[in-house]
């Protein structure tokens, strides 16, 4: 089995991930095992959009990539798809799978990139399109290391919210590429996109332990004017829900009473803005115009 601790896991996997950070041998909180899946849970089955499930047990399915059985946020069983390729296999495991596993273990993740700061994490949410990647790959290159760009993970530590490191590598438009070309590895195809492909930061773009959440940045493009806005009261904790990893899963994991109770914690203690981008404003002025107050973490590269 293959050794990696990350989303604050130990986890031992019968699949090769080298996006994951490596981890130590010793008892696992998950174990990923290659084998069959059921077609179905049965009459007693929740069901919901690519999913069902009954009680601890959840079945994921994909049409061309593969199926997968999660029992507990303990263990997950991946079945591929004939012809699937293995890093869109992947891909789906360590995003819409993992997500579903942290939920059963009544973890929050917030769906966002993650880099770090000198003794913080500073997290990107919000909707498709809004440039959530193309800022953390030109953040990193400012010398700000990636924690994860697609699943903030967060754990508790001495009653502050931690972003926990996940999948190193980041998802890219081919547009966003081109603009900011830089001499990251791997050009891989993302699931159900042409556009979109995984690279690999270096290794020191890359962080890998846990970092105190210092502030949630949600993204609004469309503004007519660039604005970094408080959210405050009622209005924190119910713009920290609209970010969660995959929301239409908790009423098959059976968290959303946890996640819940996370998230009024998490906005009661953790600073959340509005970032409105007017659409003329580009990836490499916002990175900027953010990062201006953080004191660099590593010397930026090109």
């Amino acid at each position: 089995m293959y050794r990696y601790r990350a989303f604050g896991l130990d986890i031992a996997s019968a699949i090769e991930c080298p996006e994951l950070p490596d981890g130590d041998a010793g008892p696992a909180d998950l174990t990923i095992s290659l084998g069959e899946v059921p077609a179905e849970l049965g009459p007693a089955a929740v069901h919901g959009h690519k999913f069902e499930a009954v009680g601890q047990t959840m079945l994921l399915k994909t049409i061309r990539i593969a199926d997968f059985l999660l029992t507990g946020g303990r263990e997950m069983r991946v079945m591929p798809k004939p012809a699937a390729v293995p890093a869109h296999v992947r891909a789906f495991m360590l995003g819409w799978a993992m997500g579903a596993v942290l939920q059963q273990r009544g973890r929050v993740g917030l769906h966002g990139s993650a880099v770090a700061t000198p003794h913080s994490a500073q997290v990107f949410c919000g909707p498709s399109g809004t440039g959530k990647s193309t800022l953390a790959h030109l953040l990193a290159a400012r010398g700000y290391p990636i924690l994860d760009d697609n699943i903030a993970a967060l754990s508790q530590a001495a009653g502050r919210a931690r972003v926990e490191p996940g999948v190193r590598s980041l998802r890219l438009w081919d547009d966003a590429i081109e603009a900011y070309p830089s001499a990251w590895e791997g050009r891989e195809s993302v699931p159900n996109s042409e556009r979109k492909f995984t690279m690999m930061p270096p290794a020191d773009r890359i962080q890998e332990t846990a970092l105190p959440l210092a502030t949630v940045h949600v993204l609004q493009r469309g503004a007519p004017c660039f604005a970094v806005e408080p959210v405050r009261g009622a209005a924190r904790y119910a713009m920290l829900r609209q970010q969660v990893f995959c929301p239409h899963f908790l009423p098959g994991t059976g968290a959303s009473a946890a996640i819940t109770n996370a998230l009024i914690a998490l906005a009661d203690r953790t600073p959340v803005v509005r970032v409105r981008i007017p659409d003329g404003l580009g990836a490499a002025d916002l990175a900027d115009r953010l990062s201006a107050a953080w004191p660099a973490r590593r010397e930026a590269v090109a």
